[in-house]
């Protein structure tokens, strides 16, 4: 019963439509019904601010609205704030849809961890994800730490783990693994799969490497190369259009160039030769 009328007290108050001011220092004079305050309670609270107090102190507020009172907002004595619910498990724990503005962003620990960059066909999920996005850029996904960090215009890249496309600026990418095409910076159409794949490759595009450290080494000259395996294609720098499937195939090629290698250890000691078929 007590209860009851705490709870027919605060719902009287939130309903006064005007407060008493005082007159000489403009500060709104605190409403008190059963152990709760509306308004300054004068213990404390800066003149001029709105304060509701709960004397009980294992007792909730609770924010009723409508004719028929319809309990909208919990928040308990620990600081929990339930909205549409009275869970109050969590900080903040929300039944309903939530919208925010289109640049604004979710943070954690104040670092961005999940964001659109003001476009529908974008999204970033993970710490600084896509975080240099200013410019437009569209029809970008980066999940992970860092992913996408440098772009800022490029369009149509995938990039999915840690740091993965971190340096890119430019389009048509997809890195999916812990660093994979890291150092792209203006490449385009490359496809990487697996951890460090194509990791140092800068400015040459057309390439696929799909493996741990496949195309690891791979620079700015070395275009249309397919690395299929562990280490495959490793230290290519430059060569093209070669072709290396099997662990550590074309391993130690660097400037050869229209090989194909099938197979484990496939060509792997050839380092400049052409044209070869292993």
């Amino acid at each position: 019963m007590k209860q009851t009328i705490q709870t027919i007290a605060i719902i009287a108050i939130m309903m006064l439509s005007n407060f008493t001011v005082n007159a000489q220092a403009d500060v709104l004079t605190h409403v008190r019904a059963n152990g709760y305050y509306v308004g300054w309670d004068g213990s404390g609270a800066a003149p001029g601010s709105l304060d509701i107090t709960n004397k009980f102190s294992t007792q909730p507020v609770k924010f009723f609205l409508g004719s028929t009172p319809t309990l909208y907002m919990t928040l308990n004595p620990t600081g929990n704030l339930s909205i549409g619910n009275t869970n109050n498990s969590y900080k903040l724990d929300v039944s309903g849809d939530i919208t925010v503005g289109s640049t604004d962003k979710f943070m954690i620990s104040g670092n961005p961890v999940l964001w659109h960059g003001g476009n529908p066909g974008l999204i970033f999920v993970g710490v600084n994800a896509g975080a240099s996005n200013s410019s437009g850029g569209v029809s970008n996904t980066a999940v992970g730490n860092s992913a996408l960090y440098s772009n800022v215009s490029g369009d149509y890249n995938t990039a999915m783990g840690y740091e993965a496309l971190k340096a890119c600026t430019t389009n048509y990418n997809t890195a999916m693994g812990c660093s994979t095409l890291y150092s792209n910076v203006s490449a385009e159409y490359n496809t990487a799969v697996g951890s460090f794949a194509l990791y140092t490759n800068t400015t040459a595009g057309g390439n696929t490497a799909i493996g741990h450290k496949a195309l690891y080494s791979n620079a700015a000259g070395g275009t249309s190369n397919t690395a299929i395996g562990l280490n495959a294609l490793f230290a290519n720098s430059s060569g093209v259009a070669n072709v290396a499937t099997g662990y550590e195939a074309l391993y130690s090629n660097e400037t050869g160039t229209s090989n194909v290698a099938l197979g484990v250890w496939a060509l792997k000691l050839n380092s400049d030769g052409s044209y070869n078929v292993g």
